[in-house]
């Protein structure tokens, strides 16, 4: 199947950039955030973004074309790796976030014009094992975002947390050919998942 990525690189949305968005055998988007902090207005953030998205697939003109351009079906995942206790698993809906969504929620006719779900999947040690045995690197990442968690939960400061949980990973064979490859990177990239530690 022909993988095409689409992660927008030269736009920016207010500062944020997705983690990876890419199309399978154009029928699929997907699109995968690393959150350390959750906030209810992802799905909205994402509207956002899938729209630059769709720039980027469809040109200017076809969008303005008579004939129906068919487009990928988004879906939108977003990777939990917080501190903060989170379920396995929860999705977010756009609609949640519409003023009158009560009053479209007691009309059973009322039909939504716009809908966006987000499914969002802790990826913490203890949570959703099966996910993280099919990826090897994303379990090891876990891991990874795991010890610097406990580090901090131990009083220490980001760097040390940091410069421990990469030993602990060189030491223990976990992500070992990554962090002697990035080594001067990984600080920087881990401090960016455990954002607000």
């Amino acid at each position: 199947m022909p993988i095409e990525i689409t992660t927008l690189s030269d736009v920016l949305i207010r500062g944020q950039l997705n983690d990876v968005s890419f199309t399978i055998d154009n029928r699929l988007v997907y699109m995968a955030e690393h959150q350390s902090t959750l906030s209810d207005n992802l799905p909205l953030r994402l509207l956002e973004y899938i729209g630059k998205v769709y720039e980027k697939i469809v040109n200017f003109e076809r969008r303005f074309q008579k004939k129906l351009e068919k487009i990928p079906r988004p879906e939108f995942i977003v990777l939990y790796n917080g501190n903060e206790p989170f379920v396995d698993h929860k999705e977010l809906k756009l609609s949640d976030a519409f003023m009158d969504v009560q009053d479209l929620k007691k009309s059973i006719s009322e039909k939504l014009p716009l809908e966006l779900i987000v499914n969002v999947y802790n990826i913490n040690q203890g949570h959703n094992s099966e996910i993280l045995k099919k990826s090897v690197t994303l379990d090891s990442y876990s891991i990874l975002i795991s010890k610097i968690w406990e580090y901090r939960n131990n009083k220490l400061t980001l760097e040390e947390s940091l410069k421990h949980a990469i030993k602990y990973c060189s030491d223990n064979n976990i992500l070992k050919d990554f962090l002697k490859k990035h080594g001067e990177e990984a600080p920087s990239n881990a401090r960016h998942s455990c954002v607000g530690v």
